[in-house]
């Protein structure tokens, strides 16, 4: 029941380096019921419409990103999160400490 990590690197039109990294959570439709499973990703058309509201009634608009929040989540004592990385994202997690991860992989 591991999740796997989905990773999303390209490199930006100044030649900076971009990554976003989430938890696939695919695998857990099969076992966790619909109720007790929440999305927190917006839908596109719930904030073209806020936008317009907002835009429409010139009010101030702020937006906050909270970087690894799901990670942070508070879990029941009994309760483990697996993540598993392969190919090039699990090579480069060795890299950073070859004796810890290398038996892992």
């Amino acid at each position: 029941m591991a999740l796997e990590c989905l990773m999303i690197i390209q490199e930006k039109r100044d030649g900076s380096i971009k990554a976003r990294g989430c938890a696939d959570g695919r695998k857990q439709r099969g076992y966790l019921l619909k109720e007790e499973v929440s999305y927190p990703t917006v839908s596109f058309d719930s904030l073209m419409m806020s936008s317009s509201i907002d835009s429409y009634e010139k009010r101030k608009v702020i937006t906050v990103d909270i970087p690894g929040a799901y990670l942070q989540s508070k879990l029941h004592q009994d309760e483990k999160i697996f993540i598993v990385l392969r190919g090039k994202m699990a090579e480069l997690l060795c890299q950073t400490n070859l004796t810890k991860y290398r038996p892992h992989l």
